[in-house]
């Protein structure tokens, strides 16, 4: 993550858009609304509300099998797709572990581990 920051504060004229799962999650509309800003589509609202629905955690494991094609014919696996659900597959050491490591390598940096909706 660090390397991504340099480089977005070396290079501020490279057109680079941020969007996290966490955010897409918070606000699909609004974050799919920067996207369609930021390639220069500004699609209207009505059709952003049905990208959203249409690509919403939901809605891709009610179709899943259907129309999607795998490298070298996996299966396609869903967990709950909540955001922080990750940290229930960790132990308790492997938490305090995890969190140590998180704010040695990412102090000081912009971006921020959300683990939870506002």
């Amino acid at each position: 993550m660090k390397d991504w920051e340099a480089f977005i504060h070396q290079h501020p004229d490279y057109p680079l858009i941020v969007i996290t799962y966490e955010d897409l999650k918070e606000d699909p509309v609004r974050e799919l609304s920067r996207l369609s800003q930021f390639l220069d589509k500004n699609h209207n609202r009505d059709f952003v509300e049905r990208v959203a629905d249409s690509c919403s955690f939901l809605r891709m494991k009610e179709r899943k099998g259907h129309n999607w094609l795998t490298n070298g014919g996996d299966t396609i696996f869903y967990r709950k797709g909540e955001v922080g659900d990750w940290r229930n597959w960790f132990t308790v050491t492997q938490n305090l572990t995890f969190d140590a490591a998180c704010r040695d390598k990412m102090a000081g940096s912009c971006f921020k581990l959300r683990e939870t909706l506002q």
